[in-house]
């Protein structure tokens, strides 16, 4: 059975100033591991190639690949080119952690200059990783950028009865991150390292894998199969403790027909990816607010003298780059929304402060949980005792006032910029 498909491979035709040439080999369309092999050659023009690049749609470098292997095919089409005789490239790169079952890939190749030359889209098809063992807990996925109110949602959530979710302020355990990025540490088989020894292990694992077919598919495929189920028990374990220590019985919860869930915060990247790969039934929320209003609470936040700098308000940025910076983020989870634009749930943090009942009662609904209204209340009871973290965390007078803020927060250079910068973010989440 295949696990992986490359569809379709396109050239980019924009890299002849720069290259000499290049090609790329696939030796195979159809893999059945989660690995794909390439192999080719590149030679620059008036400066080398340091790397070739695989990068996912989220930006995310899958895999380095050196350039460094004889090619004396290449040598003597280019005799006068020092380089045309090592300027062979091989990989073995690690397709977990890609959007299932269609994605595309990059190859890029980074310049001596540090310049970088996009060279080809990889269509795949893949099928999700098959794991040994059924889990309990499903993940709920918080998707989301700072100040947009993870804060107070994840507060929410730590009073449900159905949900493990780590209580301790800020709430933002990274347990289910650990263990994900776990997974993508055997990512490539052909690394170089600084360290001579690392080097000389990995060599050894390297030789194995080219050697010995047999041990070669069982790491490419059941290794890869044992270490995702093992990273996901690992990580449905260590939120049963602590639900468990918050008097939260779920695994007997998750006998009956309700789904029992860990709620986690993420940003925008591969992760999310990773975890709706390993679990089919998960669910993802992504958590907006008027980015004009975010964009104040950041400011706002990062003056108090105890904050630590999390937003990328670097003092040396002009404040029209920082605003720039911040319009990439929410490009990024704008992409994570559209590439799963028919499983995510988009919560705005508006409808959550102005209508609670309401918005947890939709939440509800679509999680597969109870959504009566005593339920609810109850619920939204237990969350709103006041703590004086929540107090701390907190950049204006009121709940109300955080809404709308930029009208007065902001002066009219910065609403400018804003308005250029955010302004089709906001027309897409129905932000006037």
């Amino acid at each position: 059975m295949s696990r992986i498909k490359i569809t379709h491979l396109e050239h980019i035709k924009s890299h002849q100033p720069a290259l000499h040439g290049y090609a790329i080999d696939l030796p195979e369309i159809t893999f059945d591991n989660y690995f794909i092999e390439i192999r080719g050659w590149i030679l620059g023009r008036e400066q080398n190639v340091q790397k070739l690049q695989m990068v996912d749609v989220s930006g995310r470098v899958m895999n380095n690949i050196e350039v460094n292997l004889q090619r004396p095919d290449v040598a003597a089409l280019y005799p006068h080119e020092k380089a045309a005789a090592t300027c062979g490239f091989y990989s073995m790169i690690n397709m977990l952690g890609i959007t299932v079952p269609h994605s595309t890939v990059q190859l890029v190749a980074e310049m001596q200059d540090a310049s970088r030359i996009l060279l080809a889209h990889l269509s795949l098809l893949r099928e999700p990783i098959q794991l040994k063992t059924q889990g309990l807990l499903q993940p709920l996925i918080i998707n989301s950028i700072g100040r947009t109110g993870t804060t107070w949602l994840m507060r929410l959530l730590i009073e449900h009865g159905r949900m493990a979710t780590y209580d301790k302020y800020p709430y933002e355990a990274r347990i289910a991150s650990y263990w994900m990025h776990s997974i993508l540490k055997t990512h490539d088989l052909f690394p170089l390292h600084r360290n001579v020894i690392h080097n000389i292990n990995r060599d050894w694992m390297n030789d194995q894998m080219t050697q010995h077919s047999s041990l070669g598919r069982w790491f490419k495929k059941d290794y890869q199969e044992r270490l995702a189920t093992f990273c996901r028990d690992s990580i449905e374990q260590a939120y049963l403790h602590i639900a468990q220590e918050q008097n939260k019985d779920l695994k007997t919860l998750g006998q009956n027909s309700e789904p029992v869930y860990f709620a986690e915060k993420f940003g925008p990247g591969y992760l999310p990816d990773l975890l709706w790969d390993l679990y089919p039934n998960a669910k993802e929320i992504i958590l907006v607010r008027d980015f004009r209003d975010m964009y104040c609470s950041i400011l706002k936040f990062t003056e108090k003298p105890s904050t630590q700098n999390d937003f990328g308000r670097d003092t040396r940025l002009s404040e029209a780059k920082f605003i720039q910076n911040t319009a990439e983020r929410i490009k990024q989870l704008v992409e994570a929304w559209q590439r799963r634009k028919d499983k995510v749930y988009v919560l705005r943090y508006e409808d959550l402060i102005l209508q609670p009942e309401r918005t947890l009662s939709l939440l509800l609904e679509h999680l597969h949980l109870d959504n009566s209204p005593d339920n609810i209340q109850q619920w939204l009871e237990r969350a709103s005792v006041d703590n004086d973290s929540l107090r701390q965390h907190r950049t204006s007078n009121s709940v109300s006032a955080s809404i709308g803020r930029w009208q007065t927060d902001l002066d009219d250079t910065q609403k400018a910029l804003v308005h250029q910068h955010f302004g089709q973010y906001l027309d897409m989440f129905d932000y006037q």
